[in-house]
Parts: structure tokens; C-alpha cells; sequence
């Protein structure tokens, strides 16, 4: 899906600062890992899609060669599930930024906390280094 900063369309919480492809996997519901509603949504844009002075990284990760910065959201402040809703939503909301090739990606994932460093390795190509 192509999301544009100008679409008022209320259903996405997160607004990229430019054009960005959005693409959300899930987990069979008869799969072995995660929760049921745990998730990772990926992003590719031409523009940054985090502003660092508002999220600053709290890690690094080398995945062959390409610098992944991690961003914890403690405060939801990007992704407000459960702020002002009087619902709760205990799991982790972390997010996986990178650049390549003049193109920027943001892997975010809503849990999955077990598997989310080898998905980065296995999707950049570095599963196993």
C-alpha cells in the first residue's frame, strides 16, 4: 500500500514524513511463534521515515555489513495503541531502521520480541553471521 503524507485516511497510526510502501505480515493463526495479534510492518520510502530527534535509537545491529538502528517506543508516541482508548497493550512496540541503495526501510514490530533480531538478519540477506 502506498501511504502519502497528505492522506487523511484515520486508520493508520503511523504518518511517514514522505511517500512510503507499507506491507504488514502476521503469523498463521495455527503458527508456533508470537501472539496472535503480534505483527511486523515494513516500510520503504525515499525520505526518512524516523526523525531521531523525536525517537532517539537505543541500539545498534550490524546485519552484514548494513547498520540497523533499533528504536524502543516506550511511550507510544508513534504507535498509540491503547493511549486514551482505555485499552492496555503490554507488548513491545520496537522499531528496525536502515538505508540502502538512497532508499530508507523501517521494519516495526508489535511483539515477536523472541525473533525480531534474525528476522532483520534474514531479511537483509545476513542470517547466520
Amino acid at each position: 500500500m502506498l501511504l502519502r503524507p497528505q492522506d487523511h485516511n484515520t486508520g493508520f497510526y503511523f504518518r511517514p514524513p514522505g511517500d512510503a510502501l507499507e506491507r504488514t505480515y502476521r503469523a498463521p493463526y495455527d503458527a508456533p511463534i508470537g501472539d496472535l495479534n503480534d505483527y511486523v510492518t515494513l516500510y520503504q520510502s525515499r525520505t526518512p521515515l524516523i526523525d531521531n530527534t523525536k525517537l532517539p535509537p537505543t541500539d545498534h545491529l550490524d546485519a552484514g555489513g548494513v547498520d540497523v538502528a533499533i528504536f524502543k517506543d516506550l511511550k507510544r508516541s508513534f504507535d498509540p495503541y491503547g493511549i486514551g482508548t482505555g485499552q492496555t497493550d503490554d507488548r513491545s512496540h520496537t522499531y528496525y531502521a536502515w538505508s540502502e541503495n538512497g532508499l530508507h526501510y523501517m521494519a516495526y514490530f508489535r511483539g515477536l520480541d523472541d525473533l525480531q533480531r534474525s528476522l532483520i538478519q534474514e531479511l537483509l540477506g545476513a542470517e547466520g553471521q
